[in-house]
């Protein structure tokens, strides 16, 4: 890994700030409070976030926002990220929304992540193991960048917390992850081989069952075969059983409609000579009423038509007699007109009475015989009018006498017919014969072909639902045959996979034991490796031959001077310097060696309180290392002979500038 340059705006001392790291030994360079370790703290932010940096010391003064945006080259691709700040009232936080840029050979790829997300993604890409629980980033400050104020700190800590931390970032923690996995697993595997060394014991059971579930099956078989031959009996018997209940039923029907024909007979005998006697004494009554009727009518009796001919001859008569009447009436009229007048009014001659007297006389005759004839003819037709009258009453008797007749008739042709009736019914039932006894037997017959019927239909349903019970019977052994065969299988398949549990087992218990002595024997290898380059590397700084240092195998470090052990305390502040660098030099050498390590060194300060001839011994040493790039802080001027390129920084005011 390979920090190319880094961009500041608002950060600390930087305004706006843009720094390009060349590859190499790169010294940052300044006097203290000038701005350096900032550099430190914003490449650490960029690449971690918030975990072990105080973001409301991060942000500048003053200012609402602010942002680091990190660009460097790890295994042939370079990532830009890009972090932001901003101040809410009291607080400073990082902004929820933070890029990352991946530049390659198939192009560059933009992602928006969270802050978390973004930690996550590089640790990942950077191979470093962190605790992904821990907001602190122990392994990147064990093995990358360590502040000044903590480079001692590896020389007190607690031994369980340093091991932890030196397993984690040689990736020794995934041994005891594996031997713990295996271990658990191999107690789920106990589990399940116990559990299914139960489930195996009931094959025996199982085998038996099915066995006499064979048998049954087979017996239930043979009486499903004899219960439908029995039924298919019962059924050809419950046929003829009713065919003879239809034939006694038949017959019976025949005796009984017999029966109730004869009965219909004399009862129809019964009401027609009833219904004769009624229409005799119906016939009497009519006959009396007749005869009553026919003496009402006189014996001259005329009827309306010719008493209607009389009256229109009468009429006749009369008006001819009247008419004559008035023609005489007209003559006398006339001739007294012109006696009484004296003249003629036709040709004006005088007229004497004398004249005329004979007329007049002959014609008064006349009037009188007339109106004697007018009379007698008025008297005709009075007498006429009253006998149409009384004739019209007789023609109401007739009609009455002639619809008595008609219905007297009737009657009588009624009675015939009747007569006539009975005797034929009277033939018909001297026709018919009906035995008692014999309809006795015939309701007795019936009854027994319907008992009959009824107790094989009794039979056949019987047998019908033991054919139901058996087959259902036979269903459920069938269900229950596949049912075993199914945990047959299903046992025989978890033999196999007992036999391969069981395998397991032993394969996960040999891991349970080879793995912790796997993982002491790759952690002795790291721990001889670093207690040997702690060993040269502190010998090489301290010149004082009487003093040697190893590590522990919990990696806690051993001072011995003239072959006594002494405490780290013992060791004066240069010393104590010289050992915490060396342990961190070891640490990163070790780690660099591994191809995913990052390969980058950051060095905040290392040689706090060395000599001057000890500053020129970690120009030695710090050639003698081969990281990709050594960033280092300090304000010492002899470490400029051992960079390959010096960044100086100068603060004017509350601004740092680089130079």
């Amino acid at each position: 890994m390979k920090i190319k340059g880094i961009s500041l705006k608002n950060i600390r001392s930087y305004v706006d700030a843009e720094i390009t790291f060349p590859p190499g030994a790169v010294l940052l360079e300044g006097d203290i409070g000038a701005g350096k370790t900032t550099l430190l703290m914003a490449i650490e932010f960029a690449l971690l976030g918030s975990g072990d940096v105080d973001l409301s010391s991060l942000l500048r003064v003053g200012e609402d926002n602010g942002s680091v945006e990190l660009t460097f080259e790890h295994n042939s691709k370079i990532y830009t990220i890009k972090r932001k700040l901003k101040r809410s009232g009291n607080s400073v936080s990082q902004v929820n929304r933070c890029e990352l840029y991946i530049e390659s050979e198939k192009g560059t790829q933009h992602e928006i992540l969270s802050p978390q997300e973004l930690k996550f993604r590089l640790l990942s890409e950077l191979g470093l193991r962190e605790n992904v629980n821990r907001s602190k980033s122990s392994v990147f400050r064990y093995s990358v960048y360590t502040p000044q104020e903590e480079m001692k700190k590896i020389l007190y800590e607690d031994p369980k917390d340093r091991k932890e931390t030196i397993r984690r970032i040689f990736g020794v923690d995934k041994y005891a992850v594996i031997s713990n996995t295996a271990s658990e697993i191999r107690r789920g595997v106990s589990k399940d081989i116990k559990y299914l060394e139960e489930e195996i014991k009931e094959r025996s059971d199982l085998e038996r069952e099915f066995s006499n579930i064979k048998e049954n099956k087979k017996n239930a078989i043979t009486d499903i075969e004899k219960l439908e031959k029995e039924i298919s009996n019962l059924n050809l018997k419950e046929k003829e059983a009713e065919l003879i209940l239809t034939s006694q039923t038949s017959a019976l029907g025949q005796l009984q409609e017999r029966r109730k024909h004869i009965e219909s007979l004399n009862r129809e005998i019964s009401e027609i000579q009833k219904r004769i006697e009624r229409n005799k004494e119906y016939l009497k009554q009519k006959e009396d009423e007749l005869n009553n009727l026919k003496k009402q009518v006189p014996k001259d009796y005329l009827s309306p038509e010719n008493i209607d001919k009389m009256i229109i001859e009468s009429e006749k008569i009369f008006m001819e007699i009247r008419d004559r009447k008035m023609e005489i009436e007209k003559e006398l009229y006339n001739y007294r007109s012109l006696i009484s007048r004296g003249v003629c009014p036709t040709c004006g001659r005088p007229i004497h009475g004398e004249e005329f007297k004979s007329k007049i006389e002959a014609l008064e005759i006349q009037y009188k015989e007339i109106l004697t004839k007018l009379s007698e003819a008025d008297e005709k037709l009075k007498k006429l009018k009253k006998q149409q009258d009384e004739s019209r009453g007789n023609e109401k008797i007739l009609i009455r006498i002639a619809e008595k007749e008609k219905s007297i008739l009737e009657t009588k042709s009624q009675i015939d017919e009747s007569v006539q009736h009975l005797e034929s019914l009277r033939k018909v039932l001297s026709e018919l014969s009906f035995d008692d006894e014999e309809f006795s037997k015939a309701e007795i017959s019936v009854k027994q072909a319907r008992e009959k019927r009824e107790e094989i239909k009794i039979s056949k349903e019987k047998a019908i639902g033991k054919l139901e019970a058996l087959k259902a019977s036979l269903k459920n052994l069938e269900e229950r045959e596949t049912e075993i065969l199914e945990k047959l299988e299903n046992i025989k398949n978890k033999e196999i996979k007992l036999d391969k549990l069981r395998k397991a087992h032993t394969i996960l218990e040999f891991l349970e034991n080879i793995v912790p002595s796997m993982e002491a024997s790759v952690l002795s290898a790291i721990n001889s490796k670093i207690s040997t380059l702690i060993s040269a590397w502190f010998s090489r700084l301290v010149p004082d031959q009487s003093k040697e240092v190893q590590i522990d195998p919990s990696f806690a470090p051993i001072i011995k001077q003239s072959g006594y052990e002494m405490s780290v305390n013992a060791l004066s502040g240069g010393e104590r310097s010289a050992l915490a660098l060396a342990y961190r030099l070891a640490l990163s050498s070790v780690l660099s060696s591994n191809s995913t390590a990052p390969g980058l060194l950051i060095l905040d300060e290392p040689t706090d309180g060395f000599s001057k001839e000890q500053l020129q011994r970690f120009g030695d040493v710090l050639r003698d290392l081969s990281f990709e790039q050594i960033i280092m802080v300090s304000h010492e001027t002899e470490l400029e002979n051992v960079a390959d390129n010096i960044i100086r920084i100068v603060k004017s005011g509350d601004v740092s500038t680089l130079y």
